[in-house]
C-alpha cells in the first residue's frame, strides 16, 4: 500500500506540474498576443499621424529636407517615410534601366556585369509580357511579385527590390531619387555610365547646398547643377537631362510609411504606401 500511495502521489504531482507548465505557457502566449496587439495599434496610429503630416505638405514640391522625410518617434513607435516615387517603376522602365539598376546593386566582390544584368532584365520583361498576354488586365500590387520572374540570378533581382516600385504613375522625383535609380534612368535613355555618374554627382552637391528642383526644366537644371556657375553643364549632360526630364517630377503622390513599435523585447511593424490627396492605401503589410 505504501508503494502504491507513493506511485499515486508521484503521478498526481507530475500531472499538477504539467498542468502548471501548460497554464504558464498559455498565459505567456496570451500576454505576448495582447502586447503585440497593443503594439500593432500603436504602430497603426503612428502611421496615420505620418499620413496626416504628408497631407499637410501642400507646397507643390517634395524633397529630402521636408518634415515628412525626417521621420519621427511617437512613444514606443519609430516612424520613417520614403518617397515611393524615388523608386523606379518596373512597368514603365526598360531593359537598359532595370539592367543598370541590377548591376549597380550587385555585390562589389561579385558584380553582375552590364551584359549579364541586361540579360536578366530582358528575362524579367519577357515574363511580364507573357503574363499580360495571358491575363489582359494583369496588375502588379507589390514589388515582391517580381520575384516570380524566371531570372537566373534571383539574388540580383531581390537586391534591386528596395529601388523598385509597381505603383504610381511612373514618374521619378528628381529631388528624392537615389544614385542607383538616377543612374538607371540616365542609362535607360541611352546615356553612358560616366555621364550618369557625373550628373548624379552634381545633383548630390546641389542637395548638400540645401537646393532642390522646383520644376522640371533645362534652364533651372543648368542653374542648379552648375554649382553657382563655376562648373557649367556640358552639352552631353544637357542632352541627357532633356531626355530624362520626361520621366521625372518634383512633386510626389505616393509615400511609403513604416512604423515600428518596440516594447519589452517585442517588435511589431506596419508598412503602407499612402496616396496623398485621395487618402487611399495602396499597400499594407504587418510583420
Amino acid at each position: 500500500m505504501l508503494v502504491f500511495v507513493i506511485v499515486v502521489v508521484a503521478v498526481v504531482a507530475s500531472l499538477a506540474l504539467g498542468a502548471g507548465a501548460i497554464l504558464a505557457s498559455r498565459l505567456a502566449v496570451s500576454g505576448d498576443s495582447a502586447l503585440r496587439g497593443e503594439l500593432r495599434r500603436s504602430a497603426s496610429s503612428a502611421a496615420a499621424l505620418a499620413a496626416w503630416m504628408i497631407d499637410g505638405d501642400t507646397n507643390g514640391v517634395d524633397h529630402v529636407r521636408e518634415e515628412w522625410a525626417l521621420g519621427f518617434v511617437s512613444g514606443d513607435v519609430e516612424v520613417s517615410v520614403e518617397d515611393e516615387q524615388a523608386r523606379l517603376k518596373f512597368q514603365d522602365a526598360n531593359e537598359a534601366a532595370l539592367g543598370a539598376l541590377m548591376d549597380a546593386v550587385s555585390p562589389r566582390d561579385a558584380p553582375l556585369g552590364a551584359d549579364q544584368a541586361t540579360g536578366q532584365a530582358r528575362a524579367a520583361y519577357s515574363w511580364w509580357s507573357a503574363l499580360r498576354a495571358v491575363e489582359t488586365n494583369r496588375m502588379l500590387y507589390a514589388e515582391e511579385e517580381l520575384l516570380g520572374a524566371p531570372v537566373t540570378y534571383h539574388e540580383a533581382l531581390a537586391r534591386a527590390l528596395p529601388h523598385l516600385s509597381v505603383l504610381g504613375k511612373g514618374k521619378v522625383n528628381v529631388n528624392t531619387a537615389g544614385r542607383e535609380v538616377f543612374m538607371a534612368l540616365v542609362i535607360g535613355v541611352g546615356g553612358d555610365a560616366g555621364t550618369a555618374e557625373r550628373l548624379y554627382g552634381r545633383v548630390a552637391r546641389s542637395r548638400a547646398r540645401g537646393e532642390y528642383f522646383e520644376s522640371i526644366g533645362l534652364v533651372e537644371a543648368r542653374k542648379l547643377l552648375a554649382g553657382g556657375g563655376g562648373d557649367p553643364v556640358t552639352q552631353e549632360e544637357a542632352r541627357v537631362l532633356q531626355l530624362i526630364s520626361q520621366q521625372m517630377c518634383v512633386e510626389s503622390g505616393l509615400f511609403r510609411i513604416t512604423a515600428t513599435a518596440r516594447r519589452g523585447g517585442a517588435v511589431v511593424a506596419v508598412q503602407c504606401v499612402y496616396e496623398r490627396g485621395t487618402g487611399r492605401i495602396l499597400r499594407w503589410l504587418e510583420y
